[in-house]
């Protein structure tokens, strides 16, 4: 399996690490062929939608900025990495998206600015529970129960599984309506 977009490290890691967790982790519960599958249609809709490649934080989340009188710092450069621009955002904001798509693209954006940038946001949240479970996966083995890994670990799947109809319908929707005006490259 090869992913189709280049620098995304989430990516890249998921197959690296899926093919040594198969080894590692032997709970009867885990469909490897079935995440097989997962990992690859995931790599069948990111690529389908284009994203501009930019500087990713890779952990951007609220412990990790620090806010100095009118200034936010981002800290904590422990994952840094060319992205897509929707992983930063799907890795840590899914649930506060539009208004990060806001801040992150202006107040005055067009609608459909704010549609791309959430649906890069849905796509690369499929990477980015798929990245987490593999994640998890590996760290199962050292849990010391502090974290949870393997709570973690299917709480991950589940969502990439809730998250991936969506995805599929919204990709198929997009795709339908790019092919009909023309704009095949956006």
């Amino acid at each position: 399996m090869t992913w189709i977009l280049h620098g995304l490290m989430a990516q890249a890691l998921v197959y690296r690490w899926y093919s040594l967790v198969q080894a590692w982790y032997t709970d009867e519960r885990v469909d490897w062929a079935g995440f097989g599958r997962d990992a690859a249609h995931v790599a069948e809709l990111v690529a389908a939608v284009p994203s501009p490649d930019v500087f990713g934080h890779n952990d951007f989340n609220c412990y990790n900025i620090i806010l100095a009188a009118d200034d936010a710092v981002p800290i904590d450069f422990e994952y840094p990495h060319a992205n897509p621009r929707g992983v930063d955002i799907a890795n840590h904001f899914a649930d506060t998206g539009r208004r990060c798509a806001v801040a992150y693209l202006g107040e005055d954006c067009e609608a459909a600015a704010r549609d791309k940038l959430h649906l890069e946001e849905l796509l690369h949240g499929l990477v980015a529970n798929l990245h987490w479970a593999n994640s998890s996966f590996l760290q199962v083995t050292t849990d010391a129960g502090t974290f949870h890994y393997k709570d973690n670990m299917f709480d991950r799947w589940s969502l990439l599984g809730a998250l991936k109809t969506c995805a599929v319908e919204t990709v198929e929707k997009r795709t339908k309506q790019r092919l009909s005006i023309g704009d095949v490259g956006n």
